[in-house]
């Protein structure tokens, strides 16, 4: 188990903006956003975006990554919301685990933010 960050914080959002360079060989960040798209939006942010850009822009060293799932509509919705939940769980205990005093921020939109997703995402975090 991995100490819990100090915030987590779910910000639901209608904005428009693409994704940044997912995080590869870097030091631990004092915040960290990892982003959603909504329902069939391409690989990215979707509608996040501008938010996710405007937290990074807001604090000095922040950085951001998209969370990679299907974010498919129609008979594959079911199913890719539960990709979502996997994947945002996944990020975020990969990153708590290796930097346990970054605040994680979610940032998202459609189905990974959904009420029982959410509910889902925070059983599957490995925080204490």
């Amino acid at each position: 188990m991995v100490p819990k960050p100090t915030k987590l914080l779910f910000l639901l959002t209608l904005t428009v903006a693409s994704p940044l360079t997912p995080r590869q060989n870097w030091s631990c960040p004092s915040i960290h956003i990892f982003g959603a798209r909504e329902t069939t939006a391409p690989v990215g942010f979707g509608s996040a975006g501008t938010v996710v850009n405007s937290i990074v822009g807001a604090h000095s060293g922040a950085t951001s990554e998209a969370i990679v799932y299907p974010a498919a509509g129609g008979g594959s919705y079911g199913t890719s919301v539960v990709a979502g939940v996997s994947a945002v769980a996944k990020a975020v205990n990969s990153l708590a685990a290796s930097c346990p005093d970054t605040q994680i921020v979610l940032v998202g939109y459609s189905q990974v933010t959904s009420p029982l997703s959410l509910d889902q995402c925070v059983e599957l975090m490995d925080f204490q």
